[in-house]
């Protein structure tokens, strides 16, 4: 849980509209600052965000001339360095200086047609009008729809497109590209915002031709993607992304064209900044790429034909991009690292003392304050946040590449340099610099488990909209607990870690409250909805599964009183206590105490198509109307 010292340090709710406009450097660091704006929400509870509707999130993003509508003159930017990208998306709502959770946005599946096809706009910049368009201006997004201040961001970009089928401009705002394919990790943020990709990725990755064999490279015989990564890149999370930018020449030439489009963009700003220019690194062959999105509905805009009559144009604003394809073309990707100390088929013995392996990354305790005024130290160990989890659909296991020779050190090993403890933490660039604080990473996590989620609100949306359907509705509960609020598939989740492990940022290394394999656990996270049926309103819990084939229980909880927030959490405890197994019993004695009036467990098995998680509608429809018939 992050304390950002530049943001106010008030109870103002505040929603993160848009984050655009680079420079290099940023105060006396020697990283590049990215520039980050606020709007001011009216209301002060945190709880109201999970009930807003469409209409109501339109009247917030979008300008509005009546005396009721949000203020949109209450905007304030700040300018936070760009090892933060992975933490920040376009919807978070901060309170003060916290996260604290994330506007309702609509999912969507995009088959985005091949980028030379599409328009490129700026937030300034005017495009054709449709036919029978009046003479006003016909804008990326007027700003009744969403609402920018022009001077600041009007040179943002963004990919635009319209999906004749659905009458849908589809906008994607370019830094949203930058941050899923570029800066998915503060070390490929800072790595593309500091130089030239061809200079900058050796950071990342070693060209050296090592004794033991390892070599990034094709490998001659397999063809495989072979990288050796330095110590510390955490190859589960960025090694797909780093060969394709290695190997791969579309998306390599993608990557080079960040730093020359920066180049271009500061001189044109008389070296006062550039903006995002970000294109999407993988090939379409001819074929849509299909992208699972979220974003918001705008508000329709209503050109008039000659008929005068009314003919909606809908616009969606896509905020984040939560699953993209893998190239089936591309080949096995396998790794190793610089300072490996896997064993080779052939060792040799050497007296001497053993090296320190890499330093453990921990995890932020409550309250750490980040800073955007120094860069991070080279020399202590650093803490380390997940900041969601994504899915790149059809991604095949990574490889290890087998050393061929290795040393057997005989000696003990070396003492690791002793941890400080700063007051502060920062993303910025390594410094040797006295003023460098302990450094922090954000990361986004590859899963592709938590396709159920997905596979989940699909099929509760399908129900949703039946004429005769049990269910009235539905909406994503938040946790009120900041320490709490975990991202998973773009999703307000909820984090199974317990109360002093969130606090005190020791996560457990096994055990059921994680997920992932070796060396890549992270907290497993619930979904939690409320939802209304006929008679009775209750609170499904979606458990994230550790692999797509287990199988899970997804408990209802129905008719909660008193303190929803301390039922649920006390819920989540009980279904750790079981291991997310036989929870009928222990759940209803946990929810009575709340005034609870049962506990119905939906019982089923993913069934996973072509990587897509699959549910049953015929399923999910006979065992709500259960619930709802048998509800006093």
């Amino acid at each position: 849980m992050l304390a950002f010292e530049e943001l106010p340090d008030d109870d103002v709710l505040r929603v993160l509209k848009w984050f655009d406009g680079f420079v290099l450097p940023h105060s006396g660091t020697r990283s590049a600052s990215v520039t980050v704006l606020f709007q001011r929400l009216k209301f002060k509870n945190v709880s109201i965000i999970d009930r807003l509707d469409e209409a109501e999130i339109r009247k917030i993003v979008g300008r509005t001339d009546n005396a009721t509508g949000q203020d949109h003159y209450s905007n304030e930017h700040y300018h936070l360095l760009a090892g933060y990208i992975p933490h920040l998306r376009i919807g978070d709502v901060f309170k003060g200086r916290v996260r604290v959770g994330q506007l309702p946005a609509s999912r969507r599946h995009v088959d985005l047609p091949d980028e030379a096809l599409l328009t490129e706009a700026a937030i300034g910049d005017k495009l054709d009008p449709p036919t029978g368009w009046n003479d006003l201006p016909y804008r990326l997004m007027a700003a009744r729809q969403f609402a920018l201040p022009f001077q600041l961001f009007k040179q943002s970009r963004c990919l635009y497109f319209l999906d004749t089928s659905s009458a849908t401009e589809y906008v994607i705002p370019r830094p949203v590209i930058f941050q899923t394919f570029y800066a998915s990790h503060t070390l490929l943020a800072n790595a593309f915002t500091s130089g030239a990709w061809a200079s900058t990725a050796r950071s990342l990755i070693s060209e050296s031709d090592f004794q033991s064999g390892l070599k990034t490279q094709v490998d001659p015989e397999t063809g495989s993607w072979d990288l050796v990564l330095t110590p510390h890149v955490p190859a589960e999370d960025l090694a797909y992304m780093l060969a394709l930018f290695w190997f791969e020449p579309h998306a390599r030439e993608c990557a080079e064209n960040v730093y020359a489009a920066m180049l271009k963009d500061a001189g044109r700003n008389g070296g006062h900044g550039w903006y995002a220019s970000a294109k999407v690194p993988l090939r379409s062959n001819g074929s849509p790429l299909p992208l699972n999105v979220r974003g918001f509905s705008l508000t329709p805009r209503m050109p008039y034909g000659r008929s005068g009559s009314a003919v909606p144009r809908h616009t969606f604003m896509v905020t984040s991009i939560t699953a993209f394809p893998w190239p089936a073309w591309a080949p096995a990707v396998r790794w190793e690292k610089t300072n490996s100390g896997a064993k080779g088929e052939t060792q040799t013995g050497q007296s001497g003392t053993r090296p320190y392996g890499n330093p453990r990354w921990s995890h932020p305790t409550s309250g750490v304050n980040a800073t955007s005024a120094v860069d991070g130290s080279a020399r202590i160990p650093g803490l380390e946040a997940v900041e969601d989890k994504i899915s790149i659909i059809g991604a095949p296991p990574l490889e290890k590449i087998t050393k061929q020779r290795s040393i057997h050190y005989q000696g003990t090993r070396s003492t690791p340099p002793d941890d400080e403890d700063p007051s502060k933490v920062s993303s910025g660039n390594p410094s040797y610099r006295g003023d460098a604080q302990q450094p922090i990473r954000h990361r986004a996590v590859v899963r592709n488990s938590i396709a159920s989620f997905a596979g989940l609100l699909d099929t509760m949306g399908a129900l949703a909209k039946e004429h005769d359907t049990p269910l009235a509705g539905y909406s994503a509960i938040q946790p009120e607990d900041p320490s709490q609020l975990a991202r998973t598939s773009g999703e307000s989740c909820w984090n199974f870690l317990s109360f002093e492990q969130r606090q005190s940022g020791e996560w457990p290394r096994t055990g059921w409250r994680m997920v992932g394999g070796r060396g890549r656990r992270v907290p497993r996270t619930a979904l939690i909805l409320r939802i209304a049926l006929r008679d009775t309103e209750g609170y499904w819990i979606e458990i994230e599964p550790r692999t797509p084939s287990e199988a899970m229980c997804s408990p209802l909880l129905l008719g909660l009183g008193g303190d929803v927030q301390k039922a649920l959490r006390n819920v989540l405890e009980k279904i750790v206590e079981k291991s997310g197994h036989h929870l009928q019993k222990p759940l209803e004695e946990a929810t009575t105490v709340n005034g609870g009036r049962g506990v119905r467990c939906f019982r089923h098995r993913y069934a996973t198509v072509n990587d897509e998680v699959r549910w049953s509608v015929d399923a999910l429809r006979t065992f709500l109307s259960s619930v709802s018939t048998t509800v006093e």
